[in-house]
């Protein structure tokens, strides 16, 4: 009695020898059941800066995010605002800061500092570009573009100065 081949799960149903697969029919799928399903296996699509957002709509949001900016997983100082929005730190601190932040963002499981590492990571590119010419990231134009928009307008003033000039200084049109 010749033996059946190996039972691999993405070709063949147990005890068969051979692939079952139907191309000639078609099942068809309800749109909101469709959608429903897309639902549960993505638990929330927005960008990680359009979380921070809604927070920072919050009462005394920005003053959050400037506390935040303290913390050593940051890595700003005691006076965010001296190095980011007066340019008093380096391309080089600028550029190990947003390390930091993007390394925080994605992996610290407080998500308060995914959030307030989210802004850090947007403020250091926006002082590097404000304060020393130089784009530090290499995320798509349009996109960093629209995220310094859109977090600047979430934002109190200095911040949202600095990251206005940022988007004009990288054609945002």
């Amino acid at each position: 009695m010749p033996s059946d081949p190996p039972f691999d799960p993405m070709m063949s149903l147990p005890g068969t020898s051979k692939p079952s697969l139907d191309f000639g029919s078609r099942v068809g799928l309800d749109p909101n059941l469709a959608q429903e399903m897309l639902k549960m296996g993505v638990a929330d699509a927005r960008r990680p800066i359009d979380r921070l957002i809604d927070r920072l709509a919050n009462p005394g949001g920005t003053l959050w995010l400037v506390e935040g900016l303290r913390l050593p997983q940051c890595g700003f100082g005691n006076q965010p605002e001296d190095g980011l929005v007066r340019g008093q730190l380096s391309l080089t601190e600028l550029d190990a800061a947003k390390e930091r932040c993007k390394q925080a963002a994605f992996t610290n499981t407080d998500a308060d500092i995914r959030l307030v590492a989210t802004g850090g990571y947007y403020l250091a590119i926006a002082a590097a570009a404000v304060h020393h010419n130089r784009l530090i990231t290499s995320l798509p134009h349009e996109e960093l573009c629209n995220a310094l928009l859109d977090l600047g307008a979430a934002v109190q003033e200095p911040w949202a100065l600095l990251l206005g000039r940022a988007a004009l200084l990288l054609g945002v049109s």
